[in-house]
């Protein structure tokens, strides 16, 4: 930095000079710099050796050089002693910075040394970087702005809508009203703010109306309120009133934000409704139809008597959907989803559903609901009767069982005929015992490939046998029945055992038996059902392994059994539980050490299908299998 001598002060004003935070630069009458300090060089972003070859107005930006360049010559000319202002600079990057510019002028002192002498002054210029500030005060303006287009939209839209909407501050003094609540009361803006609107509650309901609003506000929740409000007419509305709170980003109560609508339409058919209850109750009490009433989403409010008489429930177990803990369980999620596609669609809803007696017993009803709606459509609240036809429904379920078995029978014997046809039993049980006959007498004359041959053809035959066998069970599930009644599973169980207790002893198998419950079912079908599931469990075992079959028989529900055979085995994928109850699926190939013919389970699926049952497996590979039954119970279970 160079200092021309005459303005030299010392060493002290020079480090002020260098180290001052604010740029400093000196110019002359021309408008070049003389002198800047590294402040200034930090501002412009020029180096000082760049800036003394510029003059002032050539880093300044075009808008705000003709303002400066005034001033500047008043400056030297000596009519202003010194001038402020804000400006930008262009800096050498091609940006611009904001800055707040003090200039004065200096005139240089006598001297000492006749050739250092001067009379030329030089404008000093304090500069200050003001870019953030700036910045701050156009993002003000800017959010000013759209605080005020935001407000303006708020009246806008709250003006245009039909509804009487209002605004409290912290301290719930009313701040706005629309225009909707002037058209309604007849009442200036002015008058409504200041408590007008007050005047306008009916004397009976406004200290109810005050209380409710002060103290849902103390509490800082929302307010609902209904009451009558004087129209401009003189006619008292009834007006349903809702206030919703507001807060800050940080939680702190800022007032309530509400809006009114006039419900007199609706209070007066709820009105008419109530004059008319009594003679309606004491008809709907004499009709043999159970009635109730819901509200428009499905929620019940009103029984008639003959419901209760039925099933010996009070108002208070029943109301809301406390009705469906007195409907058959499977069938409570698929009506509840039922009752609101019908809110929906305002259509009449109907279905058949079984509801429980005081006794306990279920019998079939028809329910049906018509939605009652208002003046503008708007459905609230539903009409419906439960009709018993109980007998009704069982004929109808007995024909559809007598087609159900007829179609399956058809099934099974247009399955079996291909092989029976050719009367396979008998030319089976000739050629395996003919067979068992030859080969001890030829086979020390046969060498081993036809010993072997011999062997293969002999456990072809019993394979063959055994499938025939497997046939004839499951045609038989459906053509060889007997009648349905209530079965001890445990001597059933006691004759499995027995039966395979040859396989138990030959794999060493530990059985547990759990609680065993009565079946309402056949009794010969459930034999063989529980012998197909335990026997699949001693079957397929890894290797080496004791078979650990756990079973019992719960009630999970009053109309329900379930039958559970869990296993340790060699499990399968759950991707396979529904394909291994399919006749002839196997999910081991011939060749491997599990044999099968792929009709046992497919035998326990028939059982539980006549049975009007539901059965179902849940595995994974290496962890055992689980196989569950459920079957209903008394009449609504049997086929």
């Amino acid at each position: 930095m160079i200092i021309p001598p005459v303005y030299e002060s010392g060493s002290l004003l020079d480090a002020i000079f260098r180290q001052s935070c604010a740029g400093v630069g000196l110019v002359d009458t021309s408008g070049y710099f003389v002198s800047v300090n590294p402040r200034f060089c930090q501002i412009t972003g020029y180096t000082e050796s760049e800036l003394l070859q510029r003059t002032f107005g050539s880093i300044t930006h075009p808008d705000d050089l003709a303002v400066d360049d005034q001033q500047a010559e008043r400056l030297f000319k000596g009519e202003i002693e010194n001038y402020e202002l804000e400006k930008r600079y262009i800096r050498k990057s091609g940006d611009w910075v904001w800055v707040y510019i003090s200039c004065s002028l200096v005139k240089p002192p006598a001297h000492t040394d006749p050739d250092h002498a001067t009379k030329t002054p030089l404008g000093l210029a304090v500069v200050q970087d003001i870019t953030l500030r700036k910045q701050k005060e156009a993002e003000l303006i800017e959010s000013q702005k759209r605080l005020e287009a935001s407000e303006a939209h708020f009246r806008f839209v709250t003006d245009s809508v039909p509804v009487m909407i209002w605004l409290t501050d912290a301290s719930l003094k009313t701040t706005y009203l629309n225009q909707a609540w002037q058209q309604f009361t007849g009442l200036t803006q002015v008058e409504l703010l200041q408590s007008g609107w007050l005047e306008k509650i009916h004397p009976e309901d406004r200290e109810n109306v005050r209380q409710a609003f002060l103290q849902g506000a103390e509490q800082r929740r929302q307010i609902s309120l209904e009451y009558r409000f004087s129209r401009k007419d003189g006619e008292y509305r009834y007006i349903s009133e809702e206030g919703i709170p507001l807060s800050t980003e940080c939680g702190d109560f800022q007032g309530y934000i509400g809006y009114v609508i006039d419900i007199t339409e609706r209070k007066q058919a709820e009105f008419a409704m109530t004059q008319n209850e009594a003679n309606w109750r004491a008809l709907v009490n004499s009709i043999p139809q159970q009635a109730w009433m819901a509200d428009a989403d499905g929620r019940r409010f009103w029984f008639n008597q003959p419901y209760f008489d039925y099933t010996g429930s009070t108002i208070e177990q029943v109301q809301g959907w406390g009705w469906t803990h007195f409907i058959r369980e499977d069938q409570v999620e698929a009506l509840v989803e039922n009752i609101r596609l019908a809110s929906q669609s305002k259509a009449p809803f109907e279905a058949t559903v079984a509801i429980r007696s005081k006794g306990g017993q279920y019998r079939w009803f028809l329910s049906r609901a018509t939605p009652i709606e208002n003046a503008e459509g708007e459905i609230i609240r539903w009409f419906g009767t439960n009709t018993d036809i109980h007998e009704l429904q069982e004929m109808q379920e007995a024909l559809e069982r007598s087609q159900r078995q007829l179609a399956i029978s058809n099934r099974d014997l247009e399955q079996f005929a291909a092989i029976a046809s050719h009367d396979l039993q008998a030319p089976l049980r000739k050629a395996k015992s003919f067979c068992e006959m030859i080969r001890p007498k030829i086979q020390a004359q046969l060498d081993p490939e036809t010993v072997s041959l011999m062997g293969r053809i002999h456990a072809s035959l019993e394979s063959m046998q055994s499938l025939v066998s497997d046939l004839l069970s499951l045609s038989q599930v459906s053509t060889e029945t007997q009648a349905f009644d209530l079965i001890d599973l445990s001597p059933i169980l006691k004759r499995v055992i027995t039966t395979l207790s040859d396989l138990i002893d030959e794999t060493d198998a530990i059985i547990q038996i759990g609680q065993l419950v009565q079946v309402y079912g056949d009794g010969e079908q459930l034999t063989l059902l529980l012998q197909n599931l335990l026997e699949n469990a001693l079957k397929y075992q890894p290797p080496g392994q004791k078979p650990q079959v756990e079973i019992e028989a719960i009630n999970p529900e009053r109309h329900l059994c379930q039958i559970s055979v869990r296993d340790n085995g060699i499990g399968f994928p759950q991707s396979q539980a529904e394909r291994i109850f399919r006749p002839f699926e196997r999910l081991h190939g011939k060749s491997s050490a599990y044999h099968g013919n792929g009709i046992g389970l497919a035998i326990c699926h028939r059982i539980v299908e006549r049975h009007n049952g539901h059965i179902w497996a849940t595995s994974n590979p290496g962890q055992g299998s689980l196989f569950v039954v459920q079957l209903p119970l008394r009449t609504l279970a049997a086929r």
